[in-house]
């Protein structure tokens, strides 16, 4: 074949305007099903059968070479996902539970930083449970980590009572009336009340948490006594409080995080935390 140099090896090129330098060879990358926009590389992706659809592009966790689909357009991970992720414990053969799961980066991060023996997100979006299945995949992770479409306000349908050891949860941030709503329904639903309350959400860790189980929340400060209320009230007694303050900003909290464990007694223990 014109262009190749003596031990050189083409397997299926289908492109004659190729040439292959001594030494040089094509290796299959197996991931045919990938497609990028303009801008967007893939590194050692290694995700055979995985394919990326229109304005979706591969992050970085940075944690273990773990990466999730992201859409540049939609709702992204951020600060409080890597807070949540480092602050849940479980131990091996533990269950957790995510709520309102979105793209799957909590998840998929207590992979690596957890021996839980299954992890499963719940998330009311479709598009969003695709998206974080098909990171499982690509990671290699499906058996341990899935995600199934649902209603936190329908737990009872969606998983059996006592069924979790762990839940995690970053719940919309925001009351209904409490700043601009988002015109993309994606980021609204995330941010807003919108498709379910704080309330509810308590609720449903109560119900999947079997006695002794824990919450993890990260929330925003202005929100921190509306959390404990509605923890308290559902049986999930708050015992860790930890403030997390940014560079800058003078000791003054942005997020902070509140772990409860359910029938428990009272005691709440509070922490100072950088970010």
């Amino acid at each position: 074949m014109a262009g190749q140099e003596h031990g050189e090896s083409i397997d299926d090129l289908h492109n004659s305007d190729i040439s292959l330098e001594p030494g040089e060879f094509i290796e299959d990358l197996q991931c045919s099903g990938i497609s990028l926009e303009p801008g967007e590389f893939i590194e050692d992706l290694q995700c055979s059968g995985i394919s990326l659809e229109p304005g979706e592009f591969i992050e970085d966790l940075q944690c273990s070479s773990l990466r999730i689909i992201a859409r540049s357009d939609g709702f992204r991970y951020g600060t409080d996902s890597v807070l949540l992720a480092n602050a849940v414990k479980a131990k091996s053969g533990d269950r957790i539970v995510e709520l309102c799961s979105g793209t799957g980066a909590v998840s998929i991060l207590l992979s690596a930083k957890t021996r839980a023996a299954r992890i499963m997100g719940i998330e009311l979006q479709d598009s969003l449970v695709g998206m974080a299945n098909r990171s499982a995949a690509m990671n290699g992770i499906s058996e341990r980590v899935g995600f199934i479409q649902g209603d936190i306000r329908d737990i009872r349908a969606l998983a059996k009572a006592g069924s979790a050891e762990v839940v995690a949860v970053n719940p919309p941030y925001m009351k209904i009336g409490d700043g601009a709503v988002s015109p993309d329904g994606k980021a609204a639903s995330a941010r807003h009340e919108i498709d379910c309350g704080l309330a509810d959400v308590v609720g449903a860790a109560n119900w999947l948490l079997n006695p002794g189980g824990r919450l993890y929340a990260v929330y925003r400060p202005d929100r921190l006594v509306d959390l404990l209320c509605a923890m308290r009230e559902a049986a999930i007694e708050p015992k860790e409080l930890r403030l997390f303050s940014p560079p800058g900003r003078d000791g003054v909290a942005s997020l902070i995080l509140v772990v409860g464990r359910k029938q428990a007694s009272a005691g709440l223990r509070c922490i100072n935390s950088d970010m």
